[in-house]
């Protein structure tokens, strides 16, 4: 039973940096928002075109992956999917590093 306390150690440490996050959380979000629009445009996109069965040789790199396809619209939704995990990821990420830092009513200043 002794390993089990240390799963919920979390709950009962509070967050340093929440202030942090939320002089960040407009930014954060604009950072989420437009990508995320841009992504379901290019999955909306996708869609249509694989609707319209357009097909061509589609080869893309994008952050380390490549993606070839003989369908334009898998590539779109590919495309668009990949972008959206990385914002996604990279924001959450963001966050995380926020609520690491010290909070400014514990500095001292």
């Amino acid at each position: 039973m002794k390993g089990l306390g240390n799963i919920f150690h979390f709950v009962k440490t509070p967050v340093l940096g929440a202030d942090h996050v939320g002089v960040a959380t407009p930014l954060l979000k604009l950072t989420l928002i437009l990508p995320t629009a841009l992504a379901a445009l290019c999955i909306g996109g996708g869609i249509v075109a694989i609707v319209r069965n357009s097909l061509a040789l589609s080869e893309t790199h994008i952050l380390g992956m490549t993606v070839t396809t003989g369908h334009v619209g898998v590539a779109f939704v590919a495309l668009g999917s990949i972008a959206l995990i990385g914002r996604i990821r990279a924001v959450t990420r963001n966050i995380r590093d926020l609520a690491t830092l010290p909070s400014d009513k514990q500095s001292g200043s």
